[in-house]
């Protein structure tokens, strides 16, 4: 366990003076103890998913005071990552993960050179329906009574991301 202790030694009753602290701290990051998982997985673009990690050595004791600096995170495709923070909770680390792209990622986290397993892919769903982003048009746009026009329609959210699987319902 990663703890200080305080060790007195006594001598035939007689206590004897000296340094007694020892501290004990924690080993290398762990892949088999440490871990990592997002939250929400499936989210709107614009906004956040968070992602929590923790940090263990192999005695499972929790890795305090990292830094940003010691993660390295993949897989983002065109989403961002906000700064590693430190929580309350002792070896524990969240960040955030943001997209303005619709799309599925599966982000990797590496502490100290080391990778974790975790849960981390994590679902970008277009927003609500735009109109300064989304048209339509006709063709032909000029024909004779009773003959047929298509009429094509892109529907997009305000980050210009098509949107999907409308029914008839959703058109009037």
């Amino acid at each position: 366990t990663a703890e200080t202790i305080s060790v007195t030694v006594s001598v035939s009753g007689v206590a004897l003076t000296g340094t007694g602290t020892i501290t004990f701290t924690p080993g290398a990051v762990s892949a088999s103890t440490s871990s990592f998982s997002a939250s929400p997985t499936s989210v709107t673009v614009g906004n956040a998913s968070t992602v929590t990690v923790h940090v263990r050595d192999a005695n499972d004791n929790p890795i305090s005071g990292l830094t940003d600096a010691a993660f390295t995170v993949g897989g983002l495709g065109n989403a961002q990552k906000g700064t590693v923070t430190a929580t309350a909770t002792a070896g524990d680390y969240t960040f955030t993960v943001t997209n303005t792209t619709a799309e599925t990622i599966t982000v990797t986290v590496s502490v100290s050179g080391v990778a974790l397993t975790g849960t981390g892919t994590i679902t970008f769903t277009p927003g609500a329906v735009s109109a300064s982003t989304s048209s339509f048009s006709a063709s032909p746009t000029s024909l004779t009574a009773g003959s047929a026009s298509t009429v094509t329609v892109h529907v997009r959210d305000a980050n210009d991301n098509p949107i999907s699987g409308l029914t008839d319902a959703a058109f009037t």
